[in-house]
């Protein structure tokens, strides 16, 4: 039968396939065309429809929507469909100029980003983020209020 199989493919001009193959493919075919997963499982010859639901029952995201409409009550799946429109993929035709990524902030008539600020003043960059960005503070203010006092573990533990 495999011989005879391959050589049918062949004829066809198609990649042979093997018996196992045609199973599978009947397999999907039949949850497709939303056959209940039980008949399929039964039709298969699995134990149960466990088997038939981790092997056949993987439903593609592309058609999660239709598979929902198809399953509610026939009026209010048809209305849906109406008014359900593909969106369409919009095709570039160019390619679009670089975004800037860098934010400048300005102190005393000087525009740095956020990195150089940090370089310039000795404070960590994510402390700089934290008042800026996170709290709201102007790039002047931050540095003005300088860097943090941080107490050392040792000496807290031992305080």
């Amino acid at each position: 039968m495999l011989k005879e199989l391959k050589a049918a493919c062949v004829a066809e001009g198609i990649v042979p396939v093997s018996p196992h193959d045609l199973r599978r493919s009947a397999g999907c075919w039949m949850v497709e065309l939303a056959v209940p997963i039980e008949l399929v499982s039964s039709f298969m010859r699995h134990a149960d429809t466990e088997t038939t639901e981790g092997f056949y029952a993987r439903v593609k995201p592309k058609d999660v929507p239709d598979r929902i409409l198809d399953a509610i009550d026939p009026s209010h799946a048809k209305l849906a469909h109406q008014h359900r429109s593909k969106v369409p993929v919009k095709t570039l035709t160019a390619i679009p100029a670089p975004r800037a990524t860098a934010v400048l902030y300005e102190v005393d008539g000087v525009e740095k980003t956020l990195t150089d600020w940090a370089r310039a003043s000795g404070i960590k960059k994510n402390t700089l983020h934290d008042r800026v960005v996170t709290g709201g503070m102007s790039m002047a203010d931050a540095l003005r209020k300088g860097r943090p006092n941080y107490t050392p573990r040792k000496a807290a533990a031992n305080g």
